[in-house]
């Protein structure tokens, strides 16, 4: 894994940040012993997934490597989110920019926070007929 270049071997047709993403992926704590990736045809930008339906979650290849965030003006820009951690210690994602889930999760809680948080109801007063968002459904 180590080894991985974008734009050689295996990976060669996967493009920018392939080799980093396997390599991200390869230091979960529940990774898989072997991993496998479809194949991708970058002339129509096809992924042919295991089972129906359109990308893979969670592959390399087509749409799916081109994720964005769309946001209003008055919210900050992810990019500086992602600057300002790295400022503060945090180490720069692989490739730069907003990279894994963890990232946009991180993002997203910003986000909440600059517009006075959550606005999800945890109790039933003033919502007839809702149910207790901060309990387990029943059996």
């Amino acid at each position: 894994v180590a080894e991985l270049t974008d734009g050689e071997g295996p990976i060669a047709v996967f493009g920018t940040g392939a080799a980093a993403a396997v390599r991200r992926t390869d230091t979960f704590p529940h990774v898989a012993d072997i991993m496998v990736n479809s194949m991708y045809d970058p002339e129509s930008g096809t992924v042919h997934a295991f089972e129906e339906q359109i990308g893979s979650h969670g592959g390399l290849g087509g749409e799916q490597s081109r994720p964005f965030l769309l946001w209003p003006r008055g919210m900050t820009d992810p990019l500086d989110i992602v600057a300002a951690e790295t400022a503060e210690g945090a180490p720069p994602p692989p490739g730069g920019g907003l990279v894994g889930a963890e990232a946009v999760h991180r993002v997203l809680n910003r986000w909440l926070l600059e517009f006075s948080g959550p606005q999800v109801p945890v109790r039933t007063e003033g919502f007839t007929g809702a149910a207790r968002a901060d309990e387990p459904l029943p059996g």
